[in-house]
């Protein structure tokens, strides 16, 4: 099979596509025939700590990736795909059933094929639920809800300001904040605009030319979606019992958070979205529904996977990025 290698830190050019044997499941593990995976923020923390902040590295590189060279080879957290072979003690499963879901905390689904214990947070894939829709909703439409419900607890009426709109975790955010009755305003550049408004957005800011923070406009919640924002700069903007989110935490919002836990009036919280699988059946309901839509901004093959990690570093990813592992049109 063809798996994504991970020998060296450095840029996406190190990444090396392999042909290696298929694994063989365990007793409790599935062969999974990996039809989609994506690559992530996530994913670009793991192969070259791009995305991770200075106070992090190190102790990130000492007890996960590695210090000098990479400590677990094989990249990819999240996938869609089709079980081939069950061990003999599964009994979730079996043999033809389409499932979707993540490998987090492991990894390895750049690839044809990985084993996942049935316990993972995996589920069955509904027919009607395309192949690349079901790859992302894990991890950035975990984590959109994971804020959106869990720590903002965004209620109807409520007003929100959505850094990142247009991104992977953004766009899934706005749509969650819909749903559960806010008003939303998003941020992203004018070429993006279109699009948030598709999602339900009520109002647009555009980045590049204005502070949006600044003004008389008060939000009851602001959800950083791509960590770009410093809680000092947006704390007047909040109503008195405003919540600031962050999706990466820095040092001063490690302290902001400890702070306001304590304190009353304006609070920070960040966290860590676990994928669970109860969410990804809620998720999935509500694409079913059509209350949910992942926005894929691009999709490439295997083989271009260097292209692909290029491409989520750039800084100007829309969406989900989708990895088709079987080298053709990715389809229902």
């Amino acid at each position: 099979m063809k798996s994504v290698y991970h020998s060296q830190f450095g840029p996406p050019e190190t990444l090396q596509l392999q042909e290696i044997e298929i694994p063989t499941p365990k007793a409790k593990e599935l062969l999974i025939k990996i039809h989609t995976s994506t690559v992530t923020s996530s994913d670009c923390n793991m192969r070259n700590l791009t995305f991770a902040p200075q106070w992090a590295r190190l102790p990130f590189r000492l007890f996960v990736v590695g210090i000098h060279k990479p400590r677990i080879k094989r990249l990819g957290m999240e996938m869609a795909g089709e079980v081939t072979t069950i061990g003999k003690a599964v009994t979730k499963y079996k043999v033809g059933d389409a499932v979707f879901g993540s490998v987090k905390p492991g990894l390895g689904t750049h690839a044809e094929y990985v084993c996942m214990h049935e316990s993972s947070k995996i589920m069955l894939k509904p027919e009607q639920l395309p192949w690349d829709e079901a790859a992302c909703l894990s991890l950035a439409a975990n984590t959109a809800l994971y804020f959106i419900r869990d720590l903002a607890a965004l209620d109807s009426g409520q007003h929100i300001l959505i850094n990142g709109g247009s991104g992977a975790i953004g766009s899934f955010a706005i749509q969650l904040a819909k749903y559960y009755g806010a008003e939303v305003s998003g941020v992203s550049s004018s070429k993006n605009a279109n699009l948030l408004t598709s999602l339900g957005a009520d109002h647009v800011l555009d980045y590049e030319k204005e502070n949006v923070c600044k003004g008389h406009q008060k939000y009851d919640v602001i959800f950083d979606a791509v960590a770009k924002l410093k809680y000092k700069n947006c704390k007047d903007a909040l109503t008195d019992k405003g919540i600031f989110l962050s999706s990466l935490p820095s040092l001063d919002l490690i302290g902001h958070s400890i702070a306001s836990a304590f304190s009353k009036g304006k609070k920070v919280r960040i966290g860590d979205a676990v994928p669970k699988v109860e969410n990804l059946e809620f998720l999935n309901e509500l694409i079913l529904k059509g209350k949910l839509k992942a926005v894929i901004g691009m999709t490439c093959d295997l083989k271009d996977i260097v292209a692909a990690f290029n491409h989520a570093e750039s800084g100007h990813k829309t969406g989900n990025l989708i990895i088709n592992c079987l080298n053709r049109a990715v389809d229902q």
